[in-house]
């Protein structure tokens, strides 16, 4: 069984910027799909599918997420079925560059984190899974503390080894029970974008939370950076 994320009632929504049509296109870096975006064209695009209670699920790509799809087909599958392969990685930007793309921008994945949370309405629900036990718990916590207006729903930390398939119900249903309207996931690529790419056992050939919620896999898992002109500039890969 797979995640079947519920969206919460979403109230009289505000105006928003228009959603940039680059969140649509893609460049093929060695063969994976990345997407043309920047991150006001990214947080747009969610804050649409959130106000519509559409379901999507977002990849954030580095380097190592795209070589590895070159010979891990699974991998390679769960990113070209992506709703987003968001550019966390300045070797793409810079590849997707030299083969005319001008608009591509990084958007790391510390960066797209806190941008969400600052955006996001007091309606919203965010849901955090991964890392060590009390790391979700901590970032949510400093991300509480620097966006008072964020809502979190829930926090959890599974084994950090395969799951039983009555451990990953059990992780199901405590995210079912919370319906986060933001699912942030740190399980480590490739688990979890796979984790995301499986179909749900209740909708046979349709992808976790694509029922009503958004679920972002972060390629440096549950971590929180501030944002960095070194980042903009290439110092940080």
């Amino acid at each position: 069984m797979r995640p079947h994320l519920h969206s919460r009632p979403i109230q009289a929504a505000t105006a928003r910027p228009a959603v940039d049509d680059r969140a649509a296109r893609r460049v093929r870096i060695l063969g994976a799909p990345v997407s043309i975006i920047d991150m006001g064209a990214a947080t747009s695009r969610v804050e649409q599918w959130v106000d519509e209670k559409c379901s999507r699920y977002i990849c954030l790509a580095d380097v190592h997420s795209v070589m590895r799809a070159r010979w891990d087909t699974a991998h390679g599958r769960a990113l070209a079925e992506a709703d987003l392969v968001l550019p966390d990685g300045m070797p793409l930007v810079w590849s997707a560059r030299a083969r005319g793309v001008k608009s591509i921008r990084r958007v790391a994945g510390a960066d797209f984190m806190h941008e969400l949370c600052r955006r996001s309405p007091a309606n919203w629900s965010h849901y955090f899974l991964g890392g060590a036990p009390g790391v979700p718990e901590r970032l949510a916590d400093v991300l509480c503390a620097q966006y008072r207006h964020l809502r979190v729903c829930g926090t959890f930390s599974p084994p950090f080894r395969a799951l039983s398939e009555a451990e990953d119900d059990d992780m199901v249903a405590r995210i079912n029970a919370a319906k986060p309207d933001i699912l942030w996931i740190g399980l480590g690529c490739p688990k979890q974008e796979l984790w995301m790419a499986q179909p749900s056992t209740s909708t046979p050939a349709s992808p976790p939370a694509r029922r009503g919620g958004c679920a972002i896999a972060d390629s440096n898992g549950c971590t929180v950076s501030s944002p960095t002109l070194a980042a903009c500039g290439g110092a940080i890969w």
